[in-house]
């Protein structure tokens, strides 16, 4: 039984081991991306620093839900900043470790910053589906990443 257990808590610590591995370097969310608002469907994502930047904006005229959520293991989100957001929209730190957010955009850029202490998971819905590649643009270079709805944020 005591071996058992023992190969269990190893394959976790490999499996959690190899998902940092595949972590997203910090470094290709650098720079503020160019964002056609109205023009482009989808999130933004970059970072300056410690600190996450998250935009959202839909096509003219349409509407589209924005939702999602940021979740930290180690250490506690801070500095919370609503950009822009509606009033009916909600951006609430739900523990120290998760934030969520929900809001319909219709026109113009939306969003929101957070300080992250560490590696994060960012997940993006729109319409309450997984956020699809082509939705979601990282860094001053607007790459697509590699998952669909699905972030993981490597450390400093």
């Amino acid at each position: 039984m005591r071996s058992r257990v023992l190969s269990m808590a190893v394959g976790a610590l490999v499996l959690v081991s190899a998902l940092a591995a595949f972590a997203l370097p910090r470094s290709q969310l650098r720079g503020r991306p160019q964002i056609e608002i109205g023009r482009e469907l989808g999130y933004f994502l970059w970072m300056d620093g410690a600190v996450l930047h998250i935009r959202w904006t839909t096509l003219n005229p349409e509407n589209h839900v924005f939702r999602g959520e940021v979740i930290v293991q180690q250490g506690d989100l801070t500095n919370l900043t609503r950009v822009s957001l509606e009033t009916s929209d909600r951006a609430t730190l739900e523990s120290p470790q998760r934030l969520e957010w929900n809001a319909t955009e219709h026109l113009g850029l939306d969003g929101l910053d957070i300080t992250l202490p560490g590696p994060a998971k960012v997940l993006l819905f729109i319409d309450n589906r997984p956020a699809q590649k082509p939705a979601i643009f990282l860094g001053g270079r607007k790459k697509n990443p590699t998952a669909v709805g699905e972030i993981e944020i490597a450390g400093r």
